[in-house]
């Protein structure tokens, strides 16, 4: 018998989905350290839903990924995105050496519990 169909909790939301292209383009095209902006979104409350499309996408990209974003006005009324993507060691190893080793004094923790 076949297997159904995968459970919706699953699927990645829409953002995921519409950053993951954005995601891959640049990785695939510019690769680590460049900068690559996405214009013409119409409001903020879409930009910053954008945004946690971005960082999502990066997530599950394969390798995986950080993302640094920056939302700001495009000048006509839009917002745009601004986004570079790091390899997730070498941010991991900036944060180690910028904040020390200890968990408790870096500004995120990501294995503490909510």
């Amino acid at each position: 018998m076949p297997r159904g169909p995968a459970p919706s909790w699953t699927n990645a939301a829409e953002h995921t989905k519409w950053a993951r292209r954005y995601v891959e383009a640049a990785f695939r095209q510019l690769g680590y350290g460049a900068q690559m902006t996405i214009p013409g979104i119409p409001n903020r409350d879409r930009a910053v839903l954008c945004r946690r499309g971005l960082h999502n996408a990066a997530r599950l990209h394969k390798p995986q990924l950080s993302v640094s974003t920056e939302i700001e006005p495009d000048g006509n009324g839009a917002w745009r995105i601004k986004f570079v993507l790091h390899d997730k060691k070498a941010a991991r190893a900036y944060i180690v050496q910028k904040h020390g080793p200890d968990r408790q004094r870096w500004p995120y923790n990501p294995r503490a519990g909510s």
